[in-house]
């Protein structure tokens, strides 16, 4: 915190409610609330995020995020590969149109685990 302005601190927790049973194993598999690509092998049986915003108030009295911190935890079938999983996440972070729009940081710290 900077300046004696106020930092204030949002939490969110975020649940993918998509999977009909078999997760993202084929495209009729899942519902289409959330677009995920089954192309790649990897099959999504679960999703959630704990995100993170921070915001600074100014003197003026309003405030402004200064960064935002997601932290999806996501689950994959044993047949998944891991490591592809964690690239594709990072490809799709850089492709995301909200983060890609705003005028602060987004981080992004995911986990992979295998059920």
């Amino acid at each position: 915190m900077t300046n004696n302005h106020k930092e204030h601190s949002y939490s969110v927790s975020v649940q993918w409610t998509g999977n009909l049973g078999q997760g993202t194993a084929n495209y009729r598999t899942y519902a289409r609330d959330h677009e995920i690509s089954a192309l790649s092998g990897i099959v999504v049986t679960d999703y959630q995020d704990e995100a993170k915003g921070i915001m600074v108030e100014t003197e003026a009295g309003g405030g402004h995020f200064t960064r935002v911190t997601l932290r999806p935890a996501v689950k994959v079938s044993s047949i998944s590969n891991t490591d592809l999983a964690l690239q594709l996440h990072e490809k799709a972070h850089h492709l995301c149109f909200i983060a890609s729009s705003v005028n602060f940081p987004v981080l992004c710290e995911p986990s992979i685990e295998v059920e």
